[in-house]
């Protein structure tokens, strides 16, 4: 009798110990939709007992980082990813652009004390950015792991990447800041799902021509970039990436011309004046028709590398094929991903400053 309830015991704590195995490797596993990319680092020896773990970068670098990461720098559109998942108070380094954003300061003042260390682009304060010595660097630097820094390479040239790169920034601070990064994803899924269903479609000849000016008129971006990706979803032709633009270049004036497009999207109001008033640029039918729209800003270019590019999404699509969104409702849609995303109730004088600048 004793043999058999000693088998007994020992059957059901076998049993336990298989159904917390089991459970362990069920709380590794993130649910995501099908279409959201799914990044977790990995913890070192015992979650208890571990002071590092292990983190992938875009570019399949494995790096070790502390457990907690306690101090991050970013440049660029990193510090508005950085912000939305709830990392901004573990930044100690940041970019000069990012501190001249109106909204970005209004929203969280903090930011203009934290060290500037990105300049414009690559122009790195390295020296400082080597004496902070933060956790984490999210700015695609070179020669950081000869000083024992850890810069995680991001890409973000499509919704994929933009995607991946929000997870793998939410990953970088904790579970809360990960779901964060998670609902983004899925809110950004289903705007562009709404978008690509009513203009999936359409015809080559009903889709519209729509060049994009950078910096300057002729900067653009085209084949492989963000931004060839939003007009295409919109019912949109990129006419940079037509001329054979790669990502990030120059279009010729000629090409420009002879690609003829019918909508063009600029950075600033100046771009916006100089392409109305140039007479170089008066025979493109965008410019005939005054069909030139200012993209909005917010935190972040809604039309680069940030994930404001959601909101991008929308927007193209209501200027490209306004027939087709006649019930989007592009203030309703920016208050609601303040409110979700940053916590922030827009003012009717702030939401104008976002969808009509300057």
């Amino acid at each position: 009798m004793k043999v058999i309830k000693i088998a007994l015991v020992l059957l059901i704590l076998l049993s336990g110990l298989l159904i917390s195995g089991c459970l362990q490797q069920a709380n590794d596993v993130v649910e995501t939709s099908a279409e959201t990319p799914t990044v977790k680092s990995t913890v070192q020896g015992t979650a208890a007992e571990a002071e590092t773990r292990t983190i992938t970068d875009m570019d399949g670098v494995v790096w070790t980082i502390p457990k907690e990461v306690k101090s991050v720098a970013a440049n660029g559109a990193g510090n508005q990813i950085v912000f939305m998942v709830g990392g901004a108070d573990k930044l100690v380094g940041t970019a000069s652009v990012v501190q001249q954003n109106e909204m970005f300061v209004k929203i969280y003042p903090r930011i203009t004390e934290v060290e500037t260390i990105f300049v414009t682009g690559q122009d790195v304060n390295f020296e400082e950015l080597v004496k902070l010595d933060p956790d984490v660097i999210i700015g695609n630097l070179d020669d950081t792991e000869e000083y024992g820094l850890v810069d995680l390479d991001i890409r973000n040239q499509s919704p994929e990447d933009i995607k991946t790169e929000v997870l793998l920034v939410g990953d970088l601070f904790g579970e809360e800041e990960y779901k964060k990064a998670e609902e983004f994803c899925n809110y950004y899924d289903g705007n562009l799902n709404y978008v690509t269903e009513r203009t999936k479609n359409l015809t080559d000849e009903e889709k519209v021509k729509v060049f994009v000016a950078g910096a300057d008129i002729l900067s653009t971006e085209g084949i492989g970039s963000i931004t060839t990706s939003w007009i295409e979803n919109s019912g949109g032709i990129n006419v940079a990436a037509e001329a054979g633009v790669k990502e990030r270049g120059t279009i010729s004036m000629e090409d420009l011309i002879t690609q003829n497009p019918d909508i063009i999207v600029t950075r600033d109001s100046k771009t916006r004046e100089e392409l109305l008033t140039n007479d170089q640029y008066q025979d493109i039918s965008a410019v005939k028709t005054g069909k030139i729209y200012v993209n909005p800003k917010g935190v972040y270019l809604w039309g680069v590398r940030s994930a404001e590019t959601a909101l991008q999404t929308l927007w193209s699509a209501k200027i490209i094929h306004p027939e087709l969104f006649e019930d989007l409702d592009m203030n309703e849609e920016t208050r609601k991903f303040y409110s979700t995303f940053y916590y922030y109730e827009l003012s009717e004088e702030e939401l104008d400053s976002i969808l009509n600048p300057q």
